[in-house]
Formats: structure tokens, sequence, C-alpha cells
């Protein structure tokens, strides 16, 4: 809940920075969309890749899925028995 909590004031600190700094709404509206895109580089290429450590949400998103996940276990989907 905490991890949650600090994500999404972080987005939050990241909105009033952006629209402090820009004038026009469009414009900072895009620079805020392309912040969240920069989290989903992993499959857009290696050339982009080294521009997702510049985003907040991709730490967040990462340790929420760390939360969630961790010490589960799920098939594969081939083997019946593991079902």
């Amino acid at each position: 809940m905490l991890c949650l909590f600090l994500t999404c004031t972080a987005a939050a600190c990241l909105c009033f920075l952006l629209s402090s700094l820009i004038r026009v709404f469009a414009v900072a509206q895009l620079t805020l969309a392309l912040c969240y895109v920069l989290m989903m580089f992993d499959s857009i290429g290696d050339w982009l890749s080294w521009l997702q450590y510049f985003s907040i949400f991709k730490y967040g998103m990462t340790a929420l899925y760390i939360i969630e996940f961790k010490d589960r276990q799920f098939c594969n989907g081939t083997d019946p028995t593991d079902w």
C-alpha cells in the first residue's frame, strides 16, 4: 500500500512540476504522456532502452509487480499435472 501511495505521489509531483514549467496545456499533457510511455521501452528497441531509467513509473510499477507476484507459482500450461 505504501508503494502505491508513493508512486501516485511521485506522479502527482511530476504533474505539478511540469504544469508549472510549461505554459501550454497540450504540450504539458503530451510531455506527461511521454514520461509514462518511457516505462514501456523494453519492447521498442535496444537503442531507446536507456530512456526507461528516467521514468519514475517504471520503478513504481516494478515494485508493485514484485509485491504482488512474489512467492507465487504459476503453471506453464503445457503439463496438465501442474494444474
